[in-house]
């Protein structure tokens, strides 16, 4: 999926059921010293740059990367009750 593909996604698309996994990370704003070999991503909520480590992408090799949010994103999603 290509970013203005992600983009124009209406929020009620993002519905996340309980078993989904989702990788919850730092922004690059709020990191000052990002794990070594680090690679710079998107949030899927708010787009802002986040540090994705490469021990993150080991776990995943052969599946597909599940969405990756960032923390400021995922505590307000808590916060909803786990609604997008």
């Amino acid at each position: 999926m290509t970013k203005k593909a992600r983009k124009a996604r209406p929020r009620e698309e993002l519905a996340v059921s309980e078993d989904a996994e989702i990788i919850v990370t730092m922004r690059v704003a709020d990191c000052k010293l990002p794990v070594p070999g680090s690679v710079t991503r998107t949030c899927a909520l708010c787009d802002a740059a986040v540090f994705v480590s490469p021990s993150t992408f080991a776990i995943f090799v052969g599946r597909v990367l599940p969405p990756i949010w960032c923390g400021s994103c995922a505590l307000a999603f808590a916060r909803r009750g786990g609604t997008a």
